[in-house]
């Protein structure tokens, strides 16, 4: 790199980077959080900062010609971004709810309202995105039809104890400490294994489960699915003291 580091020292961190020769490796981009590809209408429900990708859907479907409808919930007005563009752009298809005005997202409300086919996707808090599920379930809405993307990955939970994962194929015992996920002793003892959201969110990282004392996490499927699939989300996923037996 010919330009001298300036500023801060991350930005030096990198120039010694290039000046010793390392290399970053970086995987293609991958969306986990995809638009459905048929006509169904979509509702877009988005608070604070999970607009970002709520948005550059809202621009896709509007430029296809697609039904849609924007919720937006912030603090303040001010507080939300973009919020002028929105108005601008999505005019009558755009509902916003701010905090200190006294609005706030409801959302039984917004599915009970829904086309009967619509496709629902939410961005935000955990709470929001919770209550969005929650909501669905109560009204029978099947959860194939709520995605949702999430911030941060899940962590550990209090009262998570250690257990052991036994990789068939290699006849390996990787024990998994209570604070740490089922996925990084994987990765930590060098098993080659996709990953994607670290929420349990993308089913990117499923692996056929062979046997053993699973505590399934994840958010993709349900019991019945589970057990018809036999596989599970290292991710999120755990056991008991029992251990679980991996096709790995």
């Amino acid at each position: 790199m010919k330009r001298e580091a300036e500023g801060t020292g991350g930005t030096r961190a990198i120039h010694a980077q290039y000046s010793l020769g390392l290399h970053i490796r970086s995987s293609r981009p991958r969306n986990g959080f995809p638009l459905h590809k048929d006509n169904r209408p979509a509702v877009l429900i988005a608070g604070g900062n999970g607009i970002t990708p709520v948005k550059a859907m809202a621009q896709v479907l509007q430029a296809a010609g697609r039904r849609f409808h924007l919720h937006y919930g912030g603090r303040s007005r001010n507080d939300m971004a973009y919020r002028g563009e929105l108005q601008t752009t999505f005019g009558d298809n755009l509902t916003l709810y701010a905090g200190d005005a006294g609005r706030r997202i409801d959302v039984h409300r917004i599915l009970s309202r829904a086309p009967k086919d619509a496709i629902f996707y939410v961005c935000g808090p955990d709470r929001l995105i919770d209550a969005v599920r929650d909501a669905a379930a109560a009204q029978g809405i099947a959860p194939v039809r709520v995605r949702f993307e999430r911030f941060s990955a899940t962590v550990p939970e209090d009262g998570d104890i250690p257990f052991d994962v036994y990789l068939a194929k290699s006849d390996r015992t990787i024990p998994v400490a209570a604070h740490e996920t089922m996925l990084d002793a994987l990765l930590d003892a060098g098993v080659e294994i996709k990953h994607g959201c670290r929420s349990g969110a993308c089913g990117t990282c499923a692996v056929r489960l062979l046997g053993g004392s699973p505590m399934h996490r994840d958010e993709v499927l349900t019991e019945a699915e589970r057990e018809k699939a036999g596989v599970i989300f290292p991710c999120v996923s755990r056991a008991t003291a029992e251990g679980v037996t991996l096709d790995l």
